[in-house]
């Protein structure tokens, strides 16, 4: 399991034309083997410009039977899988994202409300509210455009906003998560 992120940095960007992350920054949101490439989205709009994305999204463990699993969707629609337990697929795979999904999350991170959710909804921080135990944490780190962000989100929170839980479903949803977490339908 990877270890939980701190400090993430927002990287600025230039006005017209964003710089690319450092690679410093870059390993903080993904670590060492991680990367940010910059891809013409023919397949999702053909007249769309050359954009950074790559989102990663890991949910954490609880006292149940929750889905420890995290995935990580690419710009070029690339999903990286890896499910670790109560999942239907324990291991790595890999899929392509929805085209009309990942580029409406896209559209979405791009909003500056989406970007506001950055920060930490973990118990003892004044967003958190009332808080229940033995519930998940799930870790959201995006660079989109030169910037980077991390939302940590203790689903025990109950001061968390539902725009969060609902961003959190819309990554799952682009990446077609439920085929590698509750398998195929029944």
């Amino acid at each position: 399991m990877l270890a939980p992120l701190c400090g993430l940095a927002l990287i600025a960007c230039a006005a017209r034309t964003p710089a690319p992350p450092t690679p410093a920054a870059q390993a903080r949101v993904f670590g060492d083997a991680g990367h940010v490439r910059r891809l013409t989205q023919p397949d999702l709009d053909p007249a769309a410009e050359d954009f950074d994305f790559t989102v990663r999204l890991r949910r954490g463990a609880c006292l149940g039977p929750c889905p420890v699993y995290e995935l990580t969707l690419h710009a070029d629609g690339r999903v990286d899988y890896s499910g670790y337990r109560h999942v239907a697929v324990v291991g790595t795979r890999q899929g392509r994202a929805d085209p009309q999904k990942l580029a409406a999350l896209h559209a979405r991170l791009a909003q500056p409300q989406t970007a506001a959710l950055a920060g930490d909804y973990l118990r003892g921080t004044p967003a958190c509210g009332l808080w229940t135990s033995d519930m998940p944490v799930v870790r959201l780190d995006v660079v989109l455009d030169g910037r980077g962000w991390h939302i940590a989100h203790d689903e025990g929170c109950r001061g968390a906003p539902e725009a969060l839980r609902d961003l959190e479903q819309a990554v799952d949803d682009a990446a077609g998560a439920a085929q590698w977490i509750t398998g195929p339908s029944r």
